[in-house]
C-alpha cells in the first residue's frame, strides 16, 4: 500500500530521471527504492509482461486527495515503459490524436 498526498506545490518527485529509477530490471533491486507510485505501476506491468497476469491497481481517498494526478502518474509511467520506440511515445501517439 502506498499513501499519496497533495503537497500543494513541486516536489519533483515524478519526472524521467525518477520514472527511469523504477524501470524494468532495476525493480529486482526495489527493496532499496522508497515506495513510489512508479513502482507500483512497475511491479504491475512487470507482472503483465513476465507472468501474462492481469493487474489492477486501486486508487482511492478522499475529494481533493489526489486521485487523479496519481492516476496520472501511473499511466503516463506505463505508456512510457510500454514504448518501444522511446521515451513517451505511446503518450505522443495518443495525444496526436
Amino acid at each position: 500500500m502506498i499513501v499519496a498526498m497533495n503537497p500543494y506545490k513541486n516536489l519533483d518527485l515524478y519526472g524521467v530521471s525518477v520514472m527511469n529509477k523504477y524501470r524494468g530490471e532495476k525493480l529486482r533491486g526495489k527493496e532499496n527504492l522508497p515506495p513510489h507510485l512508479y513502482l507500483v505501476a512497475g511491479q504491475a506491468y512487470e507482472n503483465i509482461r513476465k507472468n501474462a497476469t492481469e493487474q489492477s491497481i486501486i486508487i482511492c481517498g478522499e475529494s481533493g486527495a489526489g486521485k487523479t494526478v496519481s492516476t496520472k502518474l501511473i499511466l503516463q509511467y506505463l505508456s512510457t515503459v510500454a514504448g518501444k520506440a522511446g521515451v513517451g511515445s505511446i503518450e505522443k501517439q495518443i495525444l496526436a490524436t
